[in-house]
């Protein structure tokens, strides 16, 4: 699996991101939007190891690091 995620040379765009198996169109759509509009930002929460998401809690903007432990050699939900 390569460890880059997006092209070093540019920032992410909507095109970088594909439906791939699974049926996860909300979360693809969500992100070519983000890529469309504010792809810096895509590029800041997304790393070849791990993602952030951000939630509100009570107002407060809480982080949760998510962890990306490949199970094989090959992308399982996404492919770019």
């Amino acid at each position: 699996m390569s460890s880059r995620i997006w092209p070093s040379n540019r920032e992410p765009y909507h095109g970088d991101i594909v439906q791939g198996r699974l049926g996860n169109c909300f979360l693809i759509a969500s992100l070519q939007a983000l890529a469309s509009c504010q792809p810096h930002l895509l590029k800041s929460i997304i790393s070849t190891s791990s993602l952030t998401c951000f939630f509100y809690r009570q107002g407060e903007r809480v982080e949760i690091p998510v962890i990306l432990e490949p199970l094989s050699d090959q992308y399982q939900y996404c492919r770019s």
